[in-house]
């Protein structure tokens, strides 16, 4: 390299560091760091330059899910120039910004003006001198920002401080809001016992679950037949925790309840119905000419079968089977005593109900005498 190119490149880099040098370049972030956000507010910011020299810069963004630590979205606007002082800048100095998504979670809304899926992350900029001699970053920053619902997940039943009659009741709440912002929305359920002075919420935190479910897809769950049933004289805690994709959203309130049964004579007066029980009871209800039973539906059949099967012969005879119509939740069932059956009066039977998972539960019955 001959002598006169050498001054020139020297030249070249000594001019860049002076540029450089002279920026004196300060970021302000101005972006919320909790609750709803829209991506246009991750552009409200101000510039200060202490240089007597304006320039053109570019700002950079990436963001950063705290979850794994992997970035979900980056972003890039326009240039613009910078002169000494102080200049406040919003999404319109940038317009267009170029967006690049990084995750699923973006899929839900790519509009420009649209809204960050809800989650933790850490939002890092880089402003850079654009051009010329000085090309290249001249501050960094970052700030840490918390998108949250405006309402998190709201329980709906059982109500709070309520009773139940049934020992596998059924769970419902309430979404978070805004729904919009939520496109892999799941829930994890959480059911406990209550010790003495503790609070709901110290209960569902430190208490070992009765039952725990994850991944719910839906607001509702139903207490499994399959898991141990409800005690009576127990307070329950339950709650159910938000997330999206995995990630943690929100948290519902704690709120309890507790089981009650519901006391039936063994001879019944013909305005009253059985509770049917997961085993065979060893005394049987006294019936006149119809079967009266509770049939909690919780697999939201439309249609039940049942049998029933004579208990006074050895090889515990079938006398019939039928189906009768159910709806959602609780039904009072009335199925007429035929005698064309084979029943026969003062002899022991067992009513059998069967829903569409196999789930079975029974009555033991006789027919008392007119």
């Amino acid at each position: 390299m001959n002598v006169k190119i050498l001054k020139r490149v020297l030249l070249m880099l000594l001019l860049g560091v002076l540029v450089r040098a002279d920026a004196q370049l300060t970021l302000v972030l101005q972006v919320p760091p909790a609750g709803v956000v829209q991506k246009s507010q991750l552009w409200n910011m101000a510039l200060v330059s202490g240089s007597d020299v304006g320039y053109d810069v570019e700002v950079n963004l990436t963001l950063i899910s705290t979850v794994d630590n992997n970035p979900v979205l980056t972003a890039t606007g326009r240039v613009i120039t910078i002169t000494k002082g102080a200049r406040q800048l919003k999404y319109t100095d940038f317009v267009p910004v170029k967006y690049t998504y990084l995750s699923s979670a973006f899929n839900v809304d790519q509009r420009p003006e649209g809204f960050l899926p809800l989650g933790s992350y850490t939002a890092c900029y880089t402003v850079s001198a654009w051009g010329g001699h000085a090309e290249g970053p001249l501050v960094e920053d970052c700030i840490q920002l918390d998108v949250q619902p405006l309402s998190p997940p709201v329980l709906n039943t059982p109500l709070d401080k309520d009773t139940v009659e049934t020992a596998y009741p059924q769970f419902t709440w309430l979404p978070p809001a805004p729904l919009s912002l939520l496109n892999d929305l799941t829930y994890d359920f959480i059911l406990v016992k209550m010790l003495p002075d503790m609070t709901p919420a110290q209960a569902i935190q430190q208490n070992i679950p009765v039952y725990n479910q994850a991944h719910v897809r839906q607001p509702f769950l139903n207490f499994p037949a399959t898991t141990t049933a409800l005690d009576t004289g127990i307070v329950y805690a339950w709650g159910v925790i938000a997330k999206n994709a995995g990630q943690f959203v929100a948290v519902s309130d704690a709120w309890t309840f507790r089981y009650v049964t519901k006391v039936f004579p063994k001879e019944t007066a013909e305005a009253s119905y059985v509770q049917l029980k997961r085993e065979e009871d060893g005394i049987p209800v006294s019936v006149s000419d119809t079967l009266k039973f509770v049939y909690s539906n919780f697999s939201s059949d439309s249609t039940v079968a049942f049998t029933i099967a004579g208990l006074s012969d050895p090889d515990n005879q079938l006398m019939a089977k039928g189906t009768f119509t159910a709806q959602a939740g609780e039904n009072r069932v009335q199925i007429p005593v035929k005698f064309g059956w084979g029943l026969r009066r003062n002899d022991t039977y067992l009513l059998t109900v069967i829903n569409a998972e196999g789930e079975k539960r029974l009555m033991k019955f006789i027919i008392k005498e007119k």
